[in-house]
């Protein structure tokens, strides 16, 4: 089956006790992964009936051993295995679990390339095979993504932006979350779309964001200053930073649920080094931090946007704050 559908079976319909999932598109197999593990393990926290496998060579011992393992918080067990190649009795072994799997599990597979084999054993209820969205279908989540954060998206502003980030999906997430902190009133035309989304790509905006949470505080200041002395407008930079915040608190939602960096890169659209250093940065931030912090660039985003004080004075304390 495709994505489409394997979607609206993790939301809503029976699931299987094991899937095959092939194919190289992250974006969309982490939504379907969490919406599975959501549905079975049940409140987030309770993240000891989960397992990631992502080395490549699998323990099939180990993983069945899981799987049979009462769950102490979870209501039941889901295993993920990624990049099987090294596993050379998957087959045999997957197909003699098949039967006998327990209730409230679910054993996920999930490779570049499929083993003939084993998409004929499961069958196609238990196999689904990512691909690229077609355009229409990729316009309607890009339209579901802006109405989720209220942003109002006028006739060629989707269609713009979808071209300007590559029809990525992380990238459409991105830009909508920074647009939905810029402006989630006045409705985004073509002209708002091409302005804005393209100068946040600035090297040096992305400079100081990485400086604020390595929490580098004397060299974020001074950067901050550079910046707004060659005369860029302080919202811009306050939603570069924000964003970036944003991402050191999914970072930490990762960490908490025992997510490498290497999936977390994968999970998030992001090159491997970016994830990295994500994860190093992390180490200096609690949650509560974070989302002090997120709370505070809400407050100066409204008092910008009024008129409420100089915006370059609240771009330097909230720095100088956190």
């Amino acid at each position: 089956m495709d994505i489409a559908e394997a979607m609206a079976v993790a939301e809503r319909g029976t699931l299987e006790k094991v899937y095959y999932i092939i194919g190289q598109e992250p974006y969309w197999a982490w939504q379907w992964i969490f919406k599975v593990r959501d549905r079975l393990l049940g409140d987030r926290a309770a993240r000891d009936g989960y397992l990631a496998v992502d080395e490549s060579s699998v323990t099939w011992p180990d993983v069945k051993g899981f799987l049979q393992t009462p769950s102490l918080f979870s209501q039941g067990r889901v295993v993920l295995v990624r990049d099987t190649a090294a596993w050379k009795s998957k087959e045999s072994d997957v197909m003699a679990w098949l039967p006998i799997a327990l209730d409230a599990t679910c054993l996920i597979i999930w490779d570049k390339k499929s083993m003939p084999g084993l998409v004929k054993g499961l069958g196609s209820t238990r196999v689904i095979e990512l691909k690229p969205l077609k355009p229409a279908i990729f316009m309607r989540f890009v339209e579901s993504s802006a109405k989720k954060r209220r942003l109002k998206l006028k006739s060629g502003a989707a269609e713009l932006l979808v071209q300007m980030v590559d029809a990525n999906e992380y990238q459409v997430e991105q830009e909508l979350d920074k647009m939905a902190l810029y402006d989630a009133q006045t409705p985004w035309d073509e002209a708002l779309v091409r302005d804005f989304v393209a100068p946040l790509g600035s090297t040096a905006f992305w400079k100081l964001s990485d400086l604020v949470v390595r929490r580098q505080k004397r060299d974020s200041l001074q950067t901050l200053q550079e910046l707004l002395i060659q005369g860029n407008e302080p919202l811009p930079i306050l939603i570069t930073v924000a964003r970036q915040l944003i991402q050191v608190g999914h970072v930490l939602e990762a960490q908490r649920r025992g997510i490498s960096a290497p999936a977390f890169a994968q999970q998030e659209g992001l090159k491997d080094f970016v994830a990295s250093r994500l994860y190093q940065s992390a180490k200096g931030w609690t949650l509560e931090q974070v989302s002090e912090g997120i709370r505070r660039a809400q407050y100066i985003d409204r008092a910008i946007k009024i008129g409420r004080g100089d915006p370059e004075v609240w771009l330097t304390l909230w720095l100088a704050l956190m």
